[in-house]
């Protein structure tokens, strides 16, 4: 689950498995460059949690890059897996990431399947545009929670919301 104050010491809310200080913060920070394209896309999804518009909108390519960017504040996401990444070489200048995030919107748990471009100038990574879908799941009120925590979803990721 993400919040507005990851504590550094916590796992990452891209779900890498590492600390938010070592995995996304220091890319959010400009500490450290996405090396990969999968590197830039956990970021990103971390920063949509996280309320990080410039970070959003600066890893966007610039010829598809919004000229606004409205943050939705009454979502909330709760879940990333990462379905495929390409693997890239050093001469790489493009590459696909598919993913499959979860998340609430007034009461209700949604998932978004991309599949992600992004290019490379520069030596850096940057998000170019994705093809995506967007659809609510159907969850009984007993139902167990989509984040994968086992619990009942009213009593987990719902209600957090």
């Amino acid at each position: 689950m993400i919040t507005n104050n990851p504590d550094s010491e916590k796992i990452c809310p891209c779900q890498s498995g590492k600390t938010y200080d070592v995995c996304c913060r220091i890319i959010h920070l400009d500490q450290q460059k996405a090396e990969l394209p999968e590197q830039l896309m956990r970021a990103r999804y971390s920063a949509y949690g996280l309320a990080m518009k410039d970070f959003i909108l600066s890893s966007w390519a610039l010829e598809s890059r919004p000229e606004h960017l409205t943050l939705n504040s009454e979502i909330r996401w709760f879940a990333l897996e990462i379905v495929d990444s390409e693997p890239i070489s050093a001469q790489s200048t493009s590459a696909h990431v598919s993913f499959v995030a979860k998340y609430v919107h007034h009461n209700r748990a949604f998932i978004l399947e991309e599949r992600s471009t992004f290019i490379k100038r520069s030596n850096r990574w940057f998000y170019l545009n994705g093809d995506s879908r967007s659809y609510a799941l159907k969850l009984g009120g007993k139902a167990t929670c989509p984040c994968g925590s086992g619990k009942k979803f009213k009593r987990c990721c719902l209600q957090d919301s």
